[in-house]
């Protein structure tokens, strides 16, 4: 009996713990793979001589690059700032051009409280980085 109430105490304490570890988990890997997906762009467009476009679709967490798609895990939204006269219909987009450059951009992962991880593409060079968000 002592042993059960242990192991209920132990539960209790251990589940709520992993279950924030998994999310934390799933986002550090959605921004790993947006991460991945925009330097791909990147070299495509360096490769090819061509603009490769990453699309970015807020209202259901999408981010794709042709066939190549992420989505952003449950209780995250995500929001872009790209190029105005790129975007369309709700679907934002960074452009990679031939050169290096890019149109420039962020995309956010963000958390309910307004915390999250930011992801800059740089104008001038092409450069991904990522940044944390604070929240309000």
């Amino acid at each position: 009996m002592v042993a059960m109430a242990i192991a209920g105490i132990v539960m209790a304490a251990v589940v709520p713990y992993s279950l924030r570890f998994y999310e934390g988990m799933e986002r550090r890997q959605a921004v790993r793979n947006t991460v991945t997906l925009l330097m791909t762009a990147r070299e495509q467009a360096l490769a090819t001589g061509r603009n490769r476009d990453v699309f970015v679709r807020p209202s259901t967490g999408r981010i794709w690059l042709g066939d190549r798609e992420q989505r952003a895990p449950g209780g995250l939204s995500i929001s872009v700032r790209g190029a105005r006269q790129l975007n369309r219909d709700g679907v934002g987009v960074i452009r990679f051009y031939p050169d290096g450059s890019a149109s420039g951009g962020c995309i956010d992962f963000i958390r309910s409280d307004g915390t999250g991880t930011g992801i800059e593409v740089d104008w001038l060079v092409g450069r991904v980085t990522q940044h944390s968000l604070v929240g309000p």
